[in-house]
C-alpha cells in the first residue's frame, strides 16, 4: 500500500533488467505466504514477517542496502507534545539499518514463472 516504495522498487528491477510478472497484491499477509507455499511466486515483505512460520515458506534476508528506501519522520511545526523532541533526538542518533521493507504490502505482489 506505498506506490513509493513499489515505483522504487520497479526501477530498481529495471536497472537490473530483470522484469517479473505482477500479480494483484493479496489483501492479507497470510493469503500471500499460502501462494508463496504454493509456488506461485516470491516477494519482498518486512522483515518483522519472518516471525510468521509458515510450512513451504523460506525467509531470506536481503543484503544490505540491496533494496532499501529512506523514511522521514514529518510532524507539525506547532507540536507541543513533551515526546516529540526526546524522540527526534533518538531518531537522529540512531544508527540507519535496512530492514527489509516490504514489497508484498505495496501494490502488487512480485511472482516468479
Amino acid at each position: 500500500m506505498n506506490p513509493g516504495f513499489y515505483d522504487y522498487c520497479q526501477a530498481f528491477f529495471e536497472r537490473i533488467d530483470f522484469q517479473p510478472n505482477v500479480i494483484p497484491e493479496p489483501p492479507d499477509h497470510h493469503i500471500m505466504l499460502g501462494l508463496i507455499a504454493e509456488g506461485r511466486g516470491i516477494a519482498l515483505i518486512p522483515a518483522s514477517l519472518r516471525n510468521v512460520r509458515r510450512q513451504g515458506v523460506v525467509f531470506r534476508a536481503l543484503k544490505d542496502g540491496a533494496l532499501s528506501m529512506g523514511i522521514a519522520v514529518a510532524y507539525s511545526e506547532r507540536n507541543q507534545s513533551p515526546v516529540l523532541r526526546p524522540f527526534l533526538k533518538l531518531v537522529r542518533t540512531s544508527t540507519p539499518t535496512s530492514i527489509g521493507h516490504g514489497f508484498c504490502r505495496q501494490r502488487n505482489m512480485r511472482v516468479a514463472d
